[in-house]
C-alpha cells in the first residue's frame, strides 16, 4: 500500500524522512503543505491527486496549544473540501498540545537537558521584566547551537550525543508512521 503524506514544513519533512527511514517504511512520499489547517484549501488539488493516482493519504500536522480543537477543526475542514485524508495525526503524541519543536525538546538525551532548564530560567527572567519569551523554534535552535550540532532542517536526527531516539515520546508517531507500511 502506498502513501502521500502531508506534513507542514521543511523541518518536519526532513524529521519525518529520518523517521522513515530508521523504521525502513517504503512507499510513503512527503509532502509539504507549508502550514497548518489553514493550507489545506491551497493544496487540496495535489491531495487528490495523490488519491487519483492510487496513493492513500495522510496528514501530519501539529496540535499546537489545544489538540482536540484542532482535531475538531481539522475534522471540519477536511470534510468541508471533501479531501480523501484516510489517517492524520497530531504532533507531539497525537493527544498532548505541542509540535514537532515539542518532540525534538523531548528527545535531548539526559547529558544535554541543563540545556533547556537554562532557557526555562531564561524565559523565567523575560517574562518576570515583561518581555516576551522565544517561541519553541527559537529553543531548539538555542539547544542546537549549544552542543554544535545542524540548526536548519537537515540535522543528524540519528546522532545520538545530540538527540535520543530511543525517547518514549516518540512512541505514537513511530506507530503511526509503521501503520503506513506495506
Amino acid at each position: 500500500m502506498s502513501w502521500a503524506l502531508f506534513v507542514e514544513g521543511h523541518y518536519d519533512e526532513a524529521f519525518v524522512r529520518w523517521l522513515l527511514d530508521s523504521l525502513e517504511v517504503e512507499d510513503v512520499r512527503l509532502h509539504r503543505i507549508d502550514g497548518g489547517i489553514t493550507k489545506l484549501r491551497s493544496v487540496a488539488n495535489e491531495i487528490f491527486k495523490s488519491h487519483d493516482v492510487g496513493r492513500h493519504v495522510a496528514l501530519l500536522l501539529d496540535a499546537d496549544t489545544d489538540p482536540d480543537s484542532t482535531r475538531e477543526q481539522l475534522t471540519r475542514e477536511v470534510a468541508r473540501l471533501d479531501l480523501p485524508i484516510e489517517r492524520w495525526f497530531l504532533l507531539p503524541d497525537d493527544a498532548a498540545p505541542g509540535n514537532l519543536e515539542t518532540l525534538l525538546e523531548q528527545m535531548a538525551p539526559a547529558a544535554h537537558r541543563a540545556i533547556y532548564t537554562c532557557f526555562d530560567e531564561h524565559e523565567e527572567c523575560l517574562r518576570t521584566a515583561g518581555y516576551s519569551t522565544p517561541d519553541p523554534k527559537a529553543r531548539v535552535y538555542a539547544y542546537c547551537h549549544a552542543i554544535g550540532a545542524e540548526t536548519g532542517p537537515n540535522k543528524e536526527y540519528a546522532d545520538a550525543q545530540h538527540w535520543d531516539p530511543e525517547v518514549r515520546d516518540l512512541g505514537p508517531l513511530r506507530r503511526f508512521l509503521r501503520g503506513l507500511a506495506g
